[in-house]
């Protein structure tokens, strides 16, 4: 219980990996885990890719406007003071989460990695819901990058 003014922790979560490497589940495993039932959120590009029928479309075209309404829609999380707030995207390269860090510290969160083991492409291939194709697989793999955690 915490005592009267004490204020909440906040924490912001980076997934990093590959498409197919599990990060999906693990964000839901640690919203699950960590909020059970409070003010959490998983924020995911691919998430304004679906439907309404639920049927998932990736559109190339307009990969740059759905990243800029995840954005939004993190920054809207990190401005109501949810408690933990997840990106979900592949994160392959500074230049892509670094913009979450940002704002993230702006708004006085804890920033967490969580990095995914890099598997092989057969696995991915095996693994990832979306149907990315082994070209952008390889080509994910090759552009990783280290996170400043390591």
């Amino acid at each position: 219980m915490r005592a009267e003014g004490e204020e909440k922790r906040k924490i912001v979560y980076i997934m990093r990996g590959i498409s197919g490497s599990g990060k999906s589940t693990v964000a839901r495993e640690i919203a699950a885990r960590e909020i059970a039932g409070t003010e959490g959120v998983i924020h995911s590009t691919d998430s304004y890719f679906v439907s309404e029928a639920g049927e998932y479309k990736f559109d190339p075209m307009t990969i740059g406007e759905k990243h800029r309404l995840n954005m939004a829609d993190f920054e809207k999380s990190l401005l109501d003071g949810k408690t933990l707030v997840i990106v979900d995207n592949t994160n392959i390269t500074r230049r892509d989460y670094e913009p979450y860090v940002e704002l993230a510290r702006k708004h006085g969160y804890e920033v967490r990695f969580k990095e995914m083991p890099i598997i092989g492409i057969g696995e991915a291939l095996a693994r990832n819901t979306h149907n990315v194709p082994r070209e952008k697989i390889e080509l994910q793999k090759s552009r990783w990058e280290e996170s400043e955690t390591g």
